[in-house]
Parts: C-alpha cells; structure tokens; sequence
C-alpha cells in the first residue's frame, strides 16, 4: 500500500534531492533500499548519473589541475557504490558512462592535465611508494575513461624525459610499475617508445665507462680527464624531437667531444651522432678567494647554457665586466635566452644575503647620472650593454645548490603544450590515412557516410567528420582513390 500510493508515484520527487542526501551513507543506503521496493533502480541510476556528471563539471571547471580532486571523488562514488548500492552492476555502468562523458567532453585537455599529475607524483619525494603507488592506481582508473590516450602519451613521454635526463623520478621502480600498468591496459604498441628511453638509460651507463676505459687505454696519462662527462645516448625515434644548439663549448668538453664522437663512429658504424646541448646539466665548482687567504667554495647545478656562461668569468679580464652582447658572442646562445640566464644567475630570488643563487652582479657606472624611469614591480629590463661581474659577496649555507631558469612558466607550458598537439595532429592524420585505404581496399567501393562510420570504429581516438572529409580530399589528391560515378561515393585506386 505505501509503495503503490506513496512511493512510486513521487518517484521522480524523492530522487530529485539525491545530492542532498548521497553523502549521508546511511540515508542513502536507505534511499537505495527504499527505491528497490518499487523497482526503481532505473529512475535512480538517472539520479545517480546527473550527480556523478553534474560534479565532474563543476571540477573540471573550477580547478586548473583538476585530476587530482577527479581521483578523490572516483573513489568518493566506489565507496558509496560498495556501501551504499550493495555493488549493484547497473549503477557500476552509469557511473562508469558518467566519468567517460564527463571526461570526453573536453578529452584533450584533461589527458594533459593527467599526464602532468602523474608527472607530479613521480616527482614526490615526500611520500612512500606505496602511498604514490596507490595514487597511481587511482589514476589509471580514470586514464580507463579518456578517449585520447594518445593526447596523454605524448605529454607523458615529453614529461618522462625531463625526468629521467634531469634525474627528478622519485623511484624507477614506480616509473617502471606505471609503464607496467600503461601496457596491460593499452598494449606493448602504446609503450614500446616508453620502454626504448628506458633501455636507452640503462645503454647509457655501458657506454659511458666504456668510453672512459677506451680513453685511457688510448691516451694514458696524457688524458685529460679534470671534466668529466656523462654521455647520453637517446635513439630518435624513442624521445621527443628537441632542436639542436650550435653552442661554443669550452675547449675541455671539445675534446671530450671529439673523442667520443670517433669512439663512437668505430664502434656503430653507420650511426650519427647529434648533441643535445639543451638537455644537459652540468655541476660547476663556484670558487672565491677571499682576504684571509680561503677559498669559498659551492658546488652549483646548472644548464648546459648557465654553466658555458659561468665560464666565461674564468679570465682575469671579466672581473672589469663583461656585457650581455659579448657573452653572447663567446657561448653562442642567442640574446633572448641570454636574458633569461642572467636573470637566473645574477637576479635570482633571495632569503637573505647570506642565502642567495645570485653568483653574478649587475655593474653600474658611477658616472652614469641619467635619472632612469621607475620600471614595475616584478619586472626587469636587462639591455645588451649592460655589463656583469663574479657577485663577490656570494654566499650560501648549502654546499651544493641548484640555480633554475629564469623563464615564463607559462609560456614555456604554451610551447610545450602547442608542439604536443602539432605532434598528435601529424600522427592523427597518419592514422585516419591509413584506416581509410585499409577499409577501401578491402571494399573497393564506398559511400561516404559508410567509409567514414567504418574509419571512426577503427580509430582509438574521437575524430571528427570534418578532419576525416579532409583526410578523404587529400588521398583523392594522392590517388589512393577516387570519387565514384554515384553520388557520395569513393572507388578505391590500386
């Protein structure tokens, strides 16, 4: 008598409060009884599933990194599916649609923003591994969801190659158990480039020792081995494609160079090697006399670039000073990246004088009396004549410390970003190609409608018809095929 009369016909009604009362597990858990009395689990798993999206919105759009607050709430609404719904399967489907909607909706974006998170968690050295390796797991919860896993894996491969070059992963192990998880799910197709930059670490280690034992055998104690030089040795196809850096190396790491590049070309033969100098890192040893006849020391952790301009206040003639232009002249690096390393090197932030990452100081001329206009906070004009010298009141209670680079974060994210999706855009097309002249060689004659519901079944991304038309056009342009006698339709070209 009261389901007839009072439940099932306000059905609709009850459920319209469900977020009121979804975090209260013993009220809901009531509700789910209650609502099974009338057989209204489908009413309620439309509830449920305008809760689930209605959240996932209002993160997304609330949050700059949203992944992290998503991962919360997914294991927010498991909890309450176990508790609550007694695991009931068809709520474990709408939800399941819920998260995929939500996430899909703008796919792209949010396969970044989880590539940048893993890359969070692989860099957090405060936790244990099993903490992060539980977060991991949460992650690819939702990595199950996203539609553009291919938008993931290039962001994922351009972050783990910072971190494994600049030696930032917490633990290989965890890189090592995500890889593992990426390929259980995705496949060894979807890793193998991931697991060529691994092995290309491992590859590294032989080859530099190898080196090193070739040069003394050769040179004896006539090598000079005062620099020393860890080699990384990547393959093309596995990283991500960097610019080279025409850089004026000092006459050290020329030889080095030099060396290994013979070594190299007797050992692989039919190989070539290209320097990355963008990529390296380097630890200078920043010494300065002082009165009582000691030397201070600190060991610095720069860029290649910070470390070739560093070396230039080796001579005696740059304690006089040394203008932005001819630093710029001796290292080879062009002015707008100069600018950014002295901002780094000479106006890096400071605790305290006695605390400070400024090795190098700003010269100014007592006879310069021009008044000059008061910039704005936060901003600093560096000119091409302005002149730096050693910053002699140098100090720091870290014997070893790291000087970043100075630069617009979000720019470089930008960057980052705008050379991923170009990437992604090039390896898209290759694929609706080669997914359109499989299908119309097998078929020889197609509609239009039908060719392209067929190329979108085989692709394991979200395409759309325009980007498909254009894929068309261009293959008729190629003569891979041609546009049929009926209207709307392809003949395939052999």
């Amino acid at each position: 008598m009261l389901e007839t009369n009072l439940i099932e016909p306000n059905l609709n009604y009850i459920l319209g409060g469900f977020e009121t009362v979804v975090d209260e597990k013993y009220a809901c858990k009531g509700l789910f009884n209650m609502v099974g009395r009338v057989e209204g689990y489908e009413v309620m798993r439309e509830a449920v599933g305008k809760w689930v999206k209605g959240k996932c919105g209002n993160i997304i759009k609330a949050e700059k990194e949203p992944i992290s607050s998503l991962v919360t709430f997914r294991s927010s609404v498991d909890s309450t599916w176990r508790t609550c719904f007694n695991s009931y399967e068809g709520f474990k489907t709408t939800i399941k649609s819920s998260f995929e909607e939500s996430l899909n909706l703008d796919g792209r974006s949010n396969a970044e923003a989880m590539a940048k998170y893993v890359d969070t968690l692989q860099k957090n050295r405060k936790k244990t591994e099993g903490e992060l390796e539980k977060e991991l797991k949460d992650v690819m919860t939702l990595f199950r969801y996203l539609q553009d896993k291919d938008v993931f894996e290039e962001f994922y491969k351009n972050l783990l190659s910072k971190r494994l070059l600049g030696d930032k992963s917490s633990s290989v192990d965890l890189e090592r158990f995500f890889i593992s998880e990426l390929k259980t799910e995705c496949g060894s197709g979807y890793t193998g480039k991931i697991e060529g930059m691994f092995k290309d670490m491992a590859l590294s280690d032989d080859i530099t020792s190898n080196y090193y034992a070739h040069v003394n055998d050769k040179f004896g104690d006539s090598a000079d081995t005062a620099v020393k030089m860890k080699l990384w040795v990547l393959t093309t196809g596995y990283w991500p494609s960097e610019k080279n850096l025409e850089l004026i190396l000092p006459t050290e790491l020329q030889v080095h160079q030099r060396r290994f590049e013979t070594y190299y070309d007797d050992k692989y033969q039919g190989r070539r090697v290209e320097w990355k100098h963008n990529l390296a890192t380097c630890e200078v040893e920043f010494k300065l006399p002082k009165k009582s006849g000691e030397v201070y020391k600190r060991s610095l952790d720069v860029s290649c670039q910070q470390a070739l301009t560093l070396c230039c206040f080796n001579s005696p003639e740059s304690l006089s000073g040394l203008t932005v232009s001819s630093l710029c002249k001796s290292t080879g690096i062009d002015l707008p990246s100069m600018i950014g390393i002295i901002k780094s090197l000479a106006h890096g932030k400071q605790v305290d004088k006695s605390n400070t990452t400024r090795v190098l100081k700003k010269l100014t001329k007592k006879s310069d009396s021009t008044p000059q206009a008061k910039e704005p906070k936060g901003t600093l004009t560096i000119l091409p004549t302005d002149l730096y010298v050693p910053n002699v009141d140098f100090k720091n209670s870290r014997a070893r410390l790291k000087i970043l680079n100075v630069s617009n974060r979000r720019e470089e994210d930008t960057l980052l970003s705008q050379k991923a999706h170009d990437s992604i855009f090039r390896d898209r097309q290759h694929q609706i190609d080669a997914a359109c002249i499989r299908i119309m060689k097998a078929r020889k004659f197609m509609s239009h409608s039908s060719l392209v519901g067929e190329i979108m079944e085989q692709l394991k991304f979200k395409a759309e018809n325009a980007d498909i038309k254009k894929r068309i056009e261009s293959l008729i342009e190629r003569e891979y095929m041609e546009r049929g006698e009926e209207r709307g339709a392809y003949n395939y070209l052999a």
